[in-house]
């Protein structure tokens, strides 16, 4: 019968052998972030609607509950853990968030804890009592019994970023303090007790470190993969507007912004810029002098297939290329297919192409240009000496149309 292939933490820690142990650093780089949570922990066990939680079993599916009351999957139980533990090696179900021992860190021992990841996952993720989406991984040593995992409830060890439960003890200590009312806190009560739980078979504290350590960087590859891009963002913009327009007619940019916004879930990120009347103007601009043009879209498209998020063309690029290549879509694809050209040639990185780059100093009396003028002056003597010069030229008619189609005057070479 063929082996069953190791879970992927557990060959990561094969690859390197798995006979060590995470060390503690002497010095805690935690020591502040820990010590507020300590203080939020205690504020949320001191009001009485948590008073008995560490004890409370996981909330199940009732259809007799209200919304912020009820379930929403299958509880613990000791049948369903023991066949999928025994079968399948991992084991999910709807949990209690206070069976974890909050300070028992794995991927964040030694390493230092953001207090504004903290907050940023706050706003996004714990803004108001709905199902909490992410899961919690806990480590469980091959042929741990139910009755033995059970044992260790209130001082479990995950490894799944630790900020997610930092952010929501958090948020409730937040609402505590503002002396929220019981039925608020009895729907945030809920969202603790109908966390997801991931058991997990690890072999060994390498095992779980690796473990700890790839869910993290799993997040990288979600992001980049459906975080939207500058040019879906713009999209996502423009098919709302148009939607929204064929029924309740025209808006202006700024009643655009304010219904987009309305319905955003609010996020704190540097990664995304806001939905403001500015960057609305600036879309519709983009929009309309580039990605309705067929080929200057393509040429967007194809820097995304090749560089993703990291790509040439910023949001901030695209209003400076339209607004530098003002005199036509023509100018608009010299640039773009100029930077094309000195990316392929290795001459510079996608990140090369920022706002300064392209355009030079901006402050007040500074002569210096950017690429984006150098493009345009070579465009512009391109296109006089396929006119004017070349007309003017001793050439016969024939040679004077072969190197006007050799010249190519929309493509740089």
């Amino acid at each position: 019968m063929p082996h069953a292939p190791k879970p992927i933490a557990d060959a990561a820690a094969a690859k390197m052998g798995d006979d060590w142990k995470i060390t503690p650093r002497a010095l805690n780089v935690n020591d502040s972030v820990l010590a507020q949570f300590e203080e939020d922990l205690a504020t949320v066990l001191g009001h009485h609607v948590f008073s008995d939680v560490l004890r409370m079993k996981p909330v199940a599916i009732d259809s007799d509950a209200t919304h912020y009351e009820a379930g929403h999957q299958a509880v613990f139980d000791k049948e369903s853990y023991n066949s999928a533990i025994s079968t399948r090696g991992v084991y999910q179900c709807a949990g209690n968030i206070f069976w974890l021992n909050f300070s028992r860190l794995i991927s964040s021992q030694g390493v230092p804890i953001s207090p504004r990841a903290i907050e940023q996952l706050k706003k996004s993720h714990f803004s108001s009592p709905e199902v909490n989406q992410n899961i919690v991984i806990v480590p469980v040593q091959p042929g741990l019994s139910y009755r033995d995992l059970k044992n260790q409830f209130n001082n479990l060890v995950r490894c799944s970023p630790e900020e997610i439960e930092f952010a929501l003890i958090s948020r409730i200590a937040e609402l505590v303090r503002s002396n929220a009312d019981e039925v608020q806190l009895t729907a945030w009560r809920t969202v603790c007790l109908t966390t997801t739980f991931s058991f997990e078979i690890l072999r060994s504290e390498a095992a779980i470190y690796w473990r700890a350590i790839n869910a993290r960087r799993r997040t990288i590859a979600t992001y980049d993969a459906v975080a939207p891009s500058p040019t879906q963002r713009i999209f996502q913009l423009m098919t709302f507007k148009e939607s929204y327009e064929a029924t309740h007619g025209t808006l202006s940019n700024s009643e655009l912004a304010s219904i987009y916004n309305t319905n955003l879930q609010e996020i704190d990120s540097k990664l995304e810029d806001s939905v403001s009347e500015n960057w609305v103007d600036t879309a519709v601009k983009i929009h309309r002098r580039i990605f309705s043009q067929p080929d200057l879209l393509d040429e967007v498209l194809r820097d995304e297939a090749q560089h993703g998020k990291a790509g040439m063309f910023q949001t901030s690029a695209l209003e400076e290329i339209c607004i530098k290549g003002k005199s036509g879509k023509g100018d608009i694809y010299w640039i773009m297919r100029s930077m094309r050209f000195i990316v392929e040639a290795g001459q510079l990185n996608p990140g090369d192409f920022t706002v300064r780059f392209l355009c030079g100093a901006k402050s007040s009396g500074s002569t210096q240009k950017g690429f984006i003028h150098l493009c345009l002056m070579k465009h512009a003597l391109l296109r006089w000496l396929m006119s004017t010069w070349l007309e003017q030229s001793s050439y016969d008619p024939e040679a004077k149309e072969s190197k006007r189609r050799k010249s190519n005057t929309t493509r740089p070479r």
